[in-house]
């Protein structure tokens, strides 16, 4: 499996990097914060359901990013993102 509580973040900006650090989950793992949410709304009589997107928190911090500009994150071997973002 992998390792889903550190590995290096990349963030690139056409050529220019944006950001480069190892990357970490502050409660060491994604699921310890879906297993929290699913175990909150559960005791509010609530469920997760099919289809609901979930972030779990960043493993970088916030970070600004240019609109309009081809963004690539990489995420150790994980993958890879690529986005771009329009103003709207």
């Amino acid at each position: 499996s992998k390792q889903l509580g550190a590995f290096p973040v990349v963030v690139h900006a056409g050529a220019a990097t944006l950001l480069a650090r190892d990357g970490a989950r502050p409660d060491g793992h994604p699921l310890r914060a879906l297993t929290w949410l699913a175990n909150h709304l559960a005791g509010r009589g609530e469920t997760l359901k099919a289809g609901l997107v979930v972030t779990t928190g960043s493993y970088c911090g916030m970070l600004d990013v240019p609109v309009d500009t081809p963004l690539r994150f990489t995420y150790g071997d994980l993958g890879t993102l690529a986005v771009s973002l329009t103003q709207g």
